[in-house]
């Protein structure tokens, strides 16, 4: 059979499925769907400096990937990960604001396994003078040094923190290493500007029935 004499079919299908794919994505703009980039999970909100973070109050199930099913997540209404806190540290009591990426957040962990939490805990008893330690879990996944200057410096501060702990892995040198910036992939870039990839990611994420539901005119957001 000649392939001649398919081409025009294969050229129809093609065109057939470049006008979907525009038409898609022209009606998810239109129903304010994008052309954001999506968020990396459910747990985060938009930040008008930091890109994103994490969405105060927030309870659930972690970030999902084809690998990994995070533990569930609790977000206090500081907008740290653990149990809640009060702004202010009470008195005889340390406090310790650590900040980082998915290392100090606990990617994978549950809360009480994550580092904060653990150093809270190699901490406690052995302080003397009745001194308690409370250490906040300032991390957040795929966070770089820029957005966690600023962190420190628009919440970080006004927590009154003792001691500031920064993690620092070796990907925090790198260019663009936050996802703020481009991807190393820049087609993945692209695709990151698309509400019809957006969309794909959130019904990924959460099935079809909630991620339409995020599908609403731009007035009622």
């Amino acid at each position: 059979m000649s392939v001649r004499r398919w081409r025009p079919e294969f050229t129809l299908a093609g065109l057939s499925l470049v006008v979907f794919l525009i038409l898609a994505e022209g009606g998810l703009r239109l129903a304010g769907f994008g052309p954001e980039p999506p968020l990396p999970g459910l747990m985060y909100e938009r930040s008008a400096t930091r890109g994103y973070d994490l969405k105060p109050g927030w309870r659930g199930e972690g970030e999902r990937t084809p690998w990994l099913v995070h533990p569930p997540v609790r977000i206090n209404t500081l907008g740290l990960r653990g149990p809640e806190v009060p702004a202010a540290a009470t008195a005889g009591t340390f406090r310790i604001l650590c900040l980082g990426d998915s290392y100090v957040f606990g990617w994978g962990l549950h809360d009480v396994q994550a580092f904060p939490a653990r150093l809270e805990s190699a901490l406690s008893g052995r302080m003397g003078g009745g001194v308690k330690p409370q250490a906040l879990n300032a991390g957040v996944p795929a966070y770089g040094p820029a957005q966690e200057l600023d962190l420190l410096l628009s919440k970080g501060l006004s927590l009154h923190p003792d001691f500031v702990v920064l993690g620092f892995v070796l990907n925090d040198a790198l260019d663009g290493g936050d996802r703020r910036r481009k991807l190393a992939v820049p087609f993945k870039g692209v695709l990151r500007r698309s509400a019809l990839y957006r969309l794909l990611g959130r019904v990924y994420q959460k099935g079809a029935a909630a991620a339409l539901t995020e599908i609403v005119p731009r007035e009622e957001r």
